[in-house]
């Protein structure tokens, strides 16, 4: 019987943990930008929770520079867990929103305003934000934040 080497052994543990990770592999973030019109644009960010876990890969986008003023978010055809939480934040991590996309429906799209402090209206960014999703656990659970932003330009 032949005798492995500690080489040998180490390339095989690395091919069965990279094997583990294509097997549990699925969660995705994608972005994408549109213009509506009159200087107004959607940023769109679609997602896939993971297919044994549900969790959500978080995602940054290049900088943005405008004002925010809503955000619509949409379950897919594979529900998230009820009450699942948004955050959109910017680069001193403060949340774009202000806790408003938090506890979404699983079911129902839902939008929501910006807050700041007690106050409803826009937020001026102008930053990279990073977008993440949290207390969500459904295997492959999928939804949609569509953000309005008014750029001026």
């Amino acid at each position: 019987m032949k005798k492995f080497s500690r080489i040998g052994l180490l390339v095989i543990a690395l091919l069965l943990l990279c094997a583990q990770v294509v097997w549990s592999a699925g969660a995705s973030t994608t972005y994408t930008i549109t213009y509506i019109g009159y200087k107004v644009y959607k940023h769109t960010f679609t997602w896939t929770g993971d297919s044994s876990t549900g969790a959500v890969n978080p995602f940054t986008t290049q900088k943005i520079t405008g004002y925010v003023f809503s955000g619509i978010t949409n379950p897919g055809t594979t529900g998230p867990t009820d009450n699942y939480d948004i955050t959109l934040k910017d680069e001193n991590g403060v949340d774009v929103f202000g806790g408003e996309l938090l506890n979404r429906d699983t079911a129902n799209s839902e939008q929501a305003v910006p807050k700041i402090g007690n106050a409803y209206g826009t937020r001026f960014v102008s930053s990279k934000l990073t977008f993440a999703v949290a207390d969500q656990s459904v295997n492959s659970a999928t939804g949609v934040l569509d953000v309005y932003v008014y750029t001026g330009e």
